[in-house]
C-alpha cells in the first residue's frame, strides 16, 4: 500500500515537472565500478551531477538504497532572467515552489525553512526551501535547492517521509558539490 501511495505522489509531482536531467551510466575504469551521473546539454555546455553512493538511478530519478519512499531529481525551468536573492525575489520563488512542488491534494503544508544555501554550486549562490506536508495520511518533507544562471532555474529536489528526511537530505545536499557545468 505504501508503494502505491508513493507512486501516486511521484506521479502527481511528475505532472508538475520542468525539464528533468537524464541519467546516463559511466564507467570509472575498465575494472572499476560503474557509476551513474546526470547530464544535460545546454547549448554547448554539458552539466554533470554524481549521485550519492548506494543511491540507485532509474530514468530521471535517484533513490537511496533501502528507502522506497524517498525520491530525488534535478529539473530545469526557463525564467525571464536570474535575479539576486533579494526579499522580493525570494518571496516570488517561495510562492512558485509551493505551487510547483507540493502536490495539490496535500494538507498541513508548512514552510519549514528558507535560506541561502550553505555552499555555492558551480560558483552560484543557491537558495533552499524545505516544506512539510501530509498526503494520503503520510507525512513528507521536501527540500528544493535552487540555483539560477542566465535564464535557467536549476532545482535539486528531494522528497522523503518526514522520519527519514534529515539523514537523506544531508546526504543529498552533500552530493551537490559534484555538480559541474551549469
Amino acid at each position: 500500500m505504501k508503494k502505491l501511495l508513493f507512486l501516486a505522489l511521484c506521479f502527481s509531482l511528475r505532472a508538475m515537472a520542468g525539464t528533468p536531467f537524464q541519467f546516463h551510466p559511466s564507467e570509472t575504469g575498465s575494472d572499476g565500478p560503474t557509476a551513474a551521473y546526470a547530464t544535460f546539454k545546454n547549448g554547448d555546455h554539458e552539466a554533470r551531477y554524481v549521485p550519492p553512493l548506494k543511491w540507485s538511478v532509474s530514468g530521471d530519478r535517484i533513490r537511496p538504497e533501502g528507502k522506497e519512499m524517498a525520491d530525488a531529481r534535478i529539473e530545469m525551468f526557463s525564467i525571464p532572467l536570474a535575479l539576486p536573492w533579494d526579499k522580493d525575489h525570494v518571496k516570488q520563488v517561495q510562492d512558485w515552489v509551493l505551487a510547483r512542488f507540493v502536490p495539490k491534494d496535500s494538507t498541513n503544508v508548512v514552510g519549514v525553512s528558507a535560506a541561502a544555501g550553505p555552499m555555492k554550486i558551480c560558483g552560484l549562490e543557491p537558495y533552499g526551501i524545505v516544506v512539510s506536508y501530509a498526503l494520503f495520511g503520510m507525512s513528507y518533507q521536501s527540500s528544493i535547492t535552487i540555483v539560477e544562471r542566465d535564464k535557467i532555474r536549476f532545482c535539486f529536489i528531494i522528497t522523503t517521509q518526514k522520519k527519514d528526511f534529515q539523514d537523506l537530505y544531508g546526504t543529498f545536499l552533500g552530493s551537490l558539490f559534484s555538480v559541474d557545468g551549469i
